[in-house]
This record gives structure tokens, C-alpha cells and sequence, in this order.
């Protein structure tokens, strides 16, 4: 019988109906609920679930999770997601409190910890993708906490199973929602030590009424510790798929354990029983592939994987390469944890070998640049991105002046400045000081600059000349500057905590009122922009949309030059309080090129005196309609004191945001030559402004001009304010009307605001270290030919992982332009070896430019590092930069060798190549496993 509720009835309505529960005619075998499975085989099916297996579910779960009229439990699963089932069943039939959230609540972490805060929720079920983004310690109240649905790491477990009771669940939706159950043992976890020596939680044993099997092919069962594929059998076993007989069949089997007539379900995972009878879950089965005639199971290769304490996720699948050999590729998720305590090296060893990689570098420019006819203007290693080539003298020129005019309108009588390279900003700057102090860590720099500095005589106040590392703070007094200068030194810094502990050094030296200007900063936001505006300038016309972007996503993620988000230095005002007022500028200059596109100015004003005035009145670019013309009529009528103008649309950005927009859209061109020609094209939309044009303008109508924004986000526009010069003496001590603060800006994990310079050489080595960890452990066939670093997996709408959207290894060589010659003879086949696994491709050609691949000058270091190891030959770093292909370096290697110890020196080197190549059982031509960086 149906019952029927009457929202509008009063209370004496209600009170008028019997009490009594309602009459149903359900069975045990009727059904319950149909709910789809993900489709992870290509065709979601729905599962049929009967009254017996959803009433064992909740029975289970009530018992399990201790739910009772005085839980509090949140409903965070979709409802096509059988997880919901739990949530909505177990809760209401406990008569605890369900706490309903929709979509859009359950997509954003703050809505969900808040919810967890306010209500003192008391129970809860999560997938490890939903606890990897939440914040733990939000969640006191909690008290049980039930994961399931994909494999929870071992840290995850210990992050969240302090405090409370965690339960690992396993089970597929055509059993129930969970078939088995393992509680979480914080203490023994924290006991068993280093986190290398970790386990993932185990998915333990069957819950009631459920009988679990790890059989062989032959359906006969395992021996302990002996991995089979995972059957279940019991009340919650589903009837099957919604008009899919042929595939019921199939994955619902005759149980031959069971009573005559009962079945059990093929879930196609892989697992283990431990000797204790807990189960351990090694991953699926049904990806089995044949590699060189073996059959391979990736869960296996997966669980040795995550054995690795460098390792919180891993997932192995097959890929074809272009040959149509199918080879397997690991996508592993690194654990953080790992780099910043485990490796045998601290992390400042790390940061260490990073700077002493750049002291090299810089060394050798200056050892292989002749004098400058004017030595207070060497601009020697300033090359182009886009050319390799010297950026022009009047570019450089330029942007030498515009920053110094800068620094002068500072005003500083003494002046610290770190990193001072060749002088280009210390004869300039210093003649206006009274005293100035500059430190580099070249002492090859110094020693050419101390020469100029003694030859400039009088025309300088007293200079001092420091050889230390930008970090070191060693003897300088505090208090003792009026300013402290870093221009273009920030992207050599190895991380944000470096960055940090300069700015706190540099804050320490200054007087109160004193500034740090920080010039030259590469911009977070527009770190794609510029990998693509660059990549476009150089990529063959016939290269595809998706290979374009791949090299652009790999150029992202192996940037190896600190980058920094203008919001860093915001938020730096709470971790320095002797940080005021935070001015982020854009670059000056009537060139369009890297340094004024995609670089920006700060000022810290360090306990600043002025008094903060209300914020100018703002108007909107579009919403105004403003063209410069109009602007100019605008200040002409009205000459306001301060005026701001926000979203002004920067033509010195329009091609790389069309570039994005391309890249990030469905449609459009297929090839990057197809894409260049429509850039030709006069755009129908917007146009842009120069921003050299307003700072004109203000010079016009004696108005000062600060313009921001292009430096600081991606959408490639910019705010500028006007301030109206002082005319009068009163005017002028009036108070010059400043940015009032807006009130705190949240502060972030400092880790947010920049990228990781090490992250690329940490990835390298990490493909060495699986390689050797998996060949340790399983047959070389096993072993991946290619390791992917990715964020985090890709998941689907439900939480599982989506091997559909996994981004494919590029590895291969890029499009240069001209064909690929292969080496020739062993000096040549060496060095290509060792070309492609610096740069992480499967090949490189006889007269393939290392820095065309994709080199650049740290990747040089290192490569000259493996050469010199090899040949055992001492050789400078300039002789890459001389001779960029492996045709001209190995005629370079060989002349300059001398002939006696030449021969054995290239055929001991050879030997150890082919012994490589060997040893890892691929024929004639292999290279160490790499990493591609993933998005």
C-alpha cells in the first residue's frame, strides 16, 4: 500500500493519522533501487539492487559507523553515485541527522569544511579525492570517517585517522555499495616508523552476510600472499543489469563454494589475503596487456609503485607508440612528504646545487664574453627566448633606464643592492648615493666589476663589493639602508622559502621608511602565455593543436626559473609586519618584447610614514566605453585629483590571450600554421592600449601614472591610476593620495604563489629512482618505459579515476624544421644518448640544436656534468653553446681530446651506453626512463 503526506496539513491533521508504520507489500527480493555504474568499460549499465541486499547495507553500516539519533552526518556524494546510498540510507535509518548539500555546495571545499565547523558533524563518508581537498583540522567533531571507492594512501590515512576511527571500505555497486571493511590503526601506522616503510590501508574483511574469494584463472582458490582476482557472493550480490542478460551473465557467475543455484560477482580486481585474513586490494585486472609476449597486470607494477616512498599515487596503463609497439606508461602523484624529509638530502642541498648551478653559468658568460666598449653597459648574457640570439642594445637600453628611473624616484641615500651581475644599475644608481653595498655570488663578476668600479674613481661615492649568496646577510647591520634593490635576480631563487628569507634579510637592513624594490619579477599568471607566445614563435606551420599544447603544458611544468604571482607580496605584508604599503608595477617601454610583457616591478614600502588617503574613484574600461581619446577629454574636463581605471585591454598581450583561447577552446584551427595566419588577420573585437600610451598621456596633463595588472593575471588587461602632479606648495604637502588598504588578503600556503624551480630536476631523478625501485622487485618487462608526473589523476564525475582524460607521454622529438639524421658511429650514438634523456625524448638526430629541443642553459650544466663523467675529460660549458648539435659537439670532443687516451676513453664510454641499453632488454636504441611533465 502507498501512503500519502500532506505538506499543507496542520498539526491537528497530522495528529489526527495513526502512528502506526505503514503497511507495505515489499519483499525481500523486490527491488530497492537501479543505479548506474561509471562506464569505465565504455557503457554505463544500471545495476538492480534488491530489498535484502540495501537492508544488509544499512544494518551493517549502522553497527559499523555507530550511527544513532545523535549523528550528524553530511550528504556529499551525487546521486548517481551508489556511494549516496550510505549516506542516505544508514542516516535515516538510524534516525540520525542527514545534512543535504547540492552540487554546487559539494564542489567547493570552504562550503563543505564550513558545514563541518558550524553543524559539529559527527560522521561521514568521503573518497580520498574529496579528504585530499578538505581541510582535516576543521573537522574536530568528527568522529567516524568511512573512505572507499579508490585506494587511500597511507598519509591520507594518517592525516585524517588522528583523533578519530577511519574505515576503509571496498566494493563494487553490483554488491552493495561495500563488501569489506578495515578500521585504520593510527598507532601502529605512527609505529611502524619512516614513511617509506608505509602500507595503504588494507580493504580488510567481508562485511555480514558476504563471502569474499581470491581465485586463480581456474576458479580454484589462492594461496595467502598469492595475488587472484577478488569474487563476492552473499545477500548483497545485485541481481544484475538493467536489459543486459548477455552482460549479467558474464560478471554474475555460478558460485561453486556456495549452495546450488547462488552466484558470486567478477569484480576483475586483484588482491591478496594477509596470513591475519585482511585482504589487500593490488588493483584491476581487466587492463591486462601483453608487453614483448609477456602478460602483464598493471595493478601489480601500481602496488610496487606505490611501495616507493617518493610515491603517493601511481596508475600503469598500456600505450602504443608511433611504431604501434605497445608500451606501458606510470603516471605517479608524488608525495611531498618524501622530497621535504625523506631524501637523503636535505631540502637546502637541493637549494644549494640549484644556485651553484647558476654561479656556473654566469661564470661562463663572463669567461667567454669579450670586453664591451663601454663595461658599465655588459649586457652579456641577456639573450631572447624567442631567438636565442642578444636581446637588441637599445632594448636593453631601455628597459636599464626605465628601471633606474624607478629607483631614483625612491630617493635613497644608501642603497644595498643583491645580485648587481655586470653594474648595469650600480653606475647608474650609485653617482645619486651617498654610500652603496652590492653583493653578487660570481666572484668571476665581481673581480671584472671591482676593476670598472676602480676605474670609475670620484665618479662613484664609496662602493662596496660582496661575494655571497643572495640568502646571506652575514655582517650587515640592520637598520644601516635607506633602500635594498633585487632586480632581475628573483627567477634564479631555487623556491618561495628562499625568496622569503631573502625579503626577510632585506627588510631587516632597512630604516624605517626605507623600500625594497624587486624588479624584474616573471609573472605566475602569464607563465603559460609566455611558454606559448614563445613556442608559437619557433613551432613547424605543420604541427598539430593537441602536440602544440602538449609542448606547452610540458614547458610550464618544466620551468626552471622561480615565477612569481604579484599576489605573493600582498600577502607578504601579514608574515613581515614591517611591510606597509605594496606597490606592483608594470614594466616600462616602448618594445614589446619578454621583459615588458611578461615581468613587473614591486615596491615595499618598509614602515612607511605617509598617512593613507580613501581610494580614487574608479571607473571600467568596458563599461564606460573609454578609448585613450576619450580618457584624455575625460581628464581634461574634469582634472581630478586621482582617478583609477580598471580593465583596460593590453595590446601588448592580445596574441598570447588569442593563443590561450585557442588552445583552451574545442574548434578553431588544426595546425599552428593554419592558427598563425588568422593572427595576421585584423582582430574584429576590442582593440588594445599600449601602455606607454597613458604614461604619455600623464606626461601630457601633468599627471603621474601607475599602471598594474598584465604582470598580475592572465586576462591580459590592466588597471591604471592617475594622480594629478602637485602645482602648488600647499598642493604639494598636502598629502599625495595613496591605495588605501582594502582590508587583509587571505593568505595562502606560500607554495600557491610561485612554481617549483626544482620541480623538473626532481622529476628527472625521480624516474631514475622508480626504475631502479620496480627492477628491484619485478621482471624488466614490467618496468615502464615512461613515468608521467601528474598534480593528481584526472577523476570522473562519481571520483574515480579517469584513465580517458590522462594526458599522453611527449616524448617525442619535436618539430624543428629539418629531418631527423640519425648519429653516426659511437662518439655521436653516445651523445645522442645523453642528449635525450637531459631533454626527456625517445631520440635525438646528429644535427638536432639542443637548445631547439627544448634545452636551456641549467639542462646545460647538467649535460655537460653526465659528458664529463662519461669521457672522463674535463670540458667547458661554453663548448654546448659553441656547438649546439651532437654532430659539431662530438667533432669538437674529438679534436680537442688528445689522441693517445682518446680511443679507449669513447669505448669505455660506448660500452657503458650499450650496457645500459642491455641491461634494460630494448634492443638497440633506448634511453633511461624519463619523466614528461603532466597537467
Amino acid at each position: 500500500k502507498a501512503g500519502v503526506f500532506c505538506i499543507d496539513a496542520g498539526r491537528e491533521e497530522v495528529a489526527r493519522q495513526s502512528a502506526a508504520n505503514l503497511e507495505g507489500g515489499s519483499g525481500p527480493e523486490n527491488l530497492a533501487y537501479v543505479i548506474y555504474t561509471s562506464g569505465s568499460t565504455g557503457r554505463p549499465n544500471g545495476v538492480l539492487m534488491h530489498h535484502s541486499g540495501a537492508c544488509n547495507l544499512v544494518e551493517q553500516a549502522r553497527g559499523l559507523f555507530g550511527l544513532g539519533p545523535q549523528s550528524r552526518v553530511p550528504h556529499l556524494s551525487s546521486f548517481s553515485f551508489d556511494a549516496s546510498v550510505v549516506e542516505l540510507f544508514a542516516t535515516l535509518g538510524s534516525g540520525a541527522c542527514l545534512y543535504l548539500t547540492s552540487r554546487e555546495q559539494r564542489l567547493s571545499p570552504e562550503h563543505v569544511n564550513e558545514l563541518a565547523r558550524r553543524e559539529r558533524l559527527t560522521a561521514a563518508v568521503m573518497l580520498p579525492a574529496w579528504m585530499r581537498a578538505l581541510d582535516e583540522r576543521q573537522w574536530e567533531s568528527l568522529e567516524v570517517l568511512t573512505s572507499g571507492a579508490e585506494r587511500l594512501s597511507a598519509d591520507l590515512a594518517r592525516r585524517w585517522g588522528k583523533g578519530r576511527r577511519l574505515l576503509n571500505v571496498y566494493g563494487p555497486t553490483e554488491t552493495a555499495v561495500f563488501s569489506t571493511w578495515h578500521e585504520f590503526d593510527a598507532g601502529e601506522a605512527d609505529a611502524a616508523g619512516r614513511v617509506e616503510n608505509r602500507q595503504d590501508p588494507l580493504i580488510g574483511r567481508p562485511v555480514w552476510n558476504t563471502r569474499v574469494y581470491v581465485l586463480d584463472a581456474g576458479l580454484r582458490p589462492a594461496p595467502i600472499g598469492v595475488a587472484g582476482e577478488l569474487y563476492i557472493a552473499g545477500v548483497g550480490l545485485a541481481r544484475g543489469y538493467l536489459n543486459r542478460p548477455g552482460l549479467t551473465a558474464e560478471r554474475f557467475v555460478p558460485d561453486p563454494f556456495g549452495r546450488p543455484g547462488t552466484r558470486m560477482y567478477r569484480t576483475g580486481d586483484l588482491a591478496r589475503w594477509h596470513d591475519d585474513g585482511n585482504l589487500e586490494y593490488l588493483g584491476r585486472n581487466d587492463q591486462q596487456v601483453k608487453i614483448r609476449g609477456f602478460r602483464v597486470e598493471p595493478g601489480e607494477i601500481e602496488a610496487a609503485l606505490r611501495e616507493h616512498p617518493a610515491v603517493r599515487e601511481a596508475l600503469v596503463v598500456p600505450r602504443q607508440d608511433t611504431s604501434g609497439e605497445t608500451r606501458l606508461a606510470a603516471y605517479v602523484v608524488q608525495d611531498g612528504l618524501y622530497r621535504d624529509d625523506v631524501e637523503s638530502a636535505p631540502a637546502t642541498e637541493g637549494q644549494s646545487e640549484h644556485v651553484s648551478r647558476w654561479r656556473e653559468l654566469f661564470d661562463e658568460v663572463q669567461n667567454r664574453t669579450a670586453p664591451a666598449r663601454d663595461e658599465t653597459f655588459n649586457i652579456s648574457g641577456w639573450d631572447s627566448s624567442y631567438t636565442g640570439r642578444p636581446i637588441p642594445a637599445d632594448e636593453m637600453r631601455e628597459w636599464v633606464e626605465t628601471t633606474v628611473e624607478r629607483i631614483a624616484s625612491l630617493r635613497p641615500s644608501s642603497v644595498l643592492e643583491i645580485g648587481c651581475g655586470t653594474g648595469l644599475l650600480l653606475f647608474r644608481v650609485a653617482p645619486g648615493c651617498a654610500r652603496y653595498c652590492a653583493t653578487d655570488f660570481s666572484a668571476r663578476t665581481l673581480a671584472r666589476l671591482r676593476r670598472q668600479v676602480e676605474e670609475a674613481g670620484g665618479g662613484l661615492p664609496p662602493v662596496t663589493l660582496l661575494q655571497r649568496t643572495a640568502d646571506d646577510f652575514e655582517g650587515i647591520d640592520e637598520g644601516s639602508f635607506d633602500a635594498v634593490v633585487i632586480n632581475s635576480v628573483v627567477q634564479y631563487f631555487p623556491g618561495v622559502d628562499y625568496l622569503l628569507r631573502v625579503l626577510e634579510g632585506a627588510a631587516r637592513t632597512l630604516k624605517p621608511g626605507g623600500h625594497i624594490f624587486v624588479g624584474d619579477v616573471r609573472s605566475l599568471p602569464l607563465l603559460e602565455a609566455f611558454h606559448a607566445s614563445v613556442l608559437l614563435s619557433k613551432a613547424a606551420p605543420s604541427l598539430s593543436k593537441a602536440q602544440f599544447a602538449a609542448q606547452v603544458r610540458s614547458g610550464v611544468s618544466a620551468e626552471e626559473e622561480l615565477v612569481v604571482d604579484p599576489a605573493f607580496f600582498e600577502a607578504l605584508k601579514q608574515h613581515l609586519p614591517r611591510v606597509g604599503r605594496v606597490e606592483v608595477r608594470t614594466k616600462r617601454g616602448r618594445h614589446h618584447n619578454e621583459l615588458t610583457r611578461f615581468r613587473y616591478d614591486v615596491i615595499l614600502h618598509v614602515e612607511p610614514e605617509e598617512a593613507q588617503t580613501p581610494l580614487p574613484p574608479e571607473l571600467d574600461w568596458r563599461e564606460q566605453g573609454l578609448t585613450p581619446a576619450a580618457l584624455r577629454r575625460l581628464l581634461e574636463e574634469t582634472a581630478p585629483r586621482s582617478l583609477r581605471v580598471a580593465g583596460v585591454p593590453d595590446a601588448r598581450l592580445r596574441a598570447e590571450i588569442k593563443t590561450l583561447e585557442w588552445l583552451a577552446g574545442d574548434g578553431g584551427p588544426e595546425t599552428v600554421g593554419e592558427f598563425r595566419d588568422g593572427l595576421q588577420q585584423p582582430l574584429h573585437e576590442e582593440p588594445g592600449v599600449d601602455p606607454e600610451l597613458l604614461w604619455s598621456l600623464g606626461d601630457d596633463l601633468l599627471y603621474d601614472v601607475d599602471v598594474s595588472g598584465s604582470g598580475a593575471g592572465a586576462e591580459g588587461r590592466f588597471d591604471v591610476v592617475l594622480r594629478r602632479r602637485p602645482t602648488s606648495i600647499d598642493e604639494a604637502f598636502g598629502g599625495v593620495a595613496l591605495h588605501a588598504s582594502e582590508g587583509a588578503a587571505a593568505v595562502r600556503p606560500w607554495a600557491t604563489y610561485t612554481n617549483d624551480p626544482l620541480r623538473g630536476t626532481f622529476t628527472r631523478q625521480l624516474a631514475t629512482r622508480l626504475g631502479r625501485h620496480l627492477r628491484e622487485r619485478l621482471p624488466e618487462y614490467m618496468v615502464p618505459s615512461t613515468f608521467v608526473a601528474l598534480e593528481s589523476l584526472p577523476l570522473t564525475p562519481s571520483g574515480k579515476v579517469d584513465t580517458r582524460a590522462l594526458p599522453p607521454p611527449d616524448q617525442t622529438r619535436p618539430e624543428t624544421g629539418s629531418a631527423y639524421v640519425p648519429p653516426r658511429g659511437p662518439v655521436e650514438e653516445v651523445l645522442a644518448e645523453l642528449w635525450a634523456g637531459v631533454l626527456g625524448l625517445e631520440r635525438v638526430g646528429a644535427h638536432d640544436n639542443f637548445f631547439d629541443l627544448g634545452g636551456h642553459s641549467l639542462l646545460a650544466t647538467q649535460l655537460i656534468s653526465r659528458v664529463r663523467g662519461l669521457f672522463q675529460v674535463e670540458l667547458p660549458l661554453r663548448w654546448l653553446f659553441e656547438s649546439k648539435t651532437v654532430a659539431e659537439f662530438a667533432r669538437a670532443l674529438v679534436a680537442n681530446e688528445p689522441r693517445p687516451g682518446q680511443t679507449a676513453k669513447v669505448a669505455l664510454a660506448f660500452q657503458k651506453v650499450k650496457a645500459m641499453r642491455q641491461t634494460r632488454g630494448e634492443g638497440a636504441r633506448a634511453t633511461a626512463p624519463s619523466v614528461s611533465e603532466g597537467v
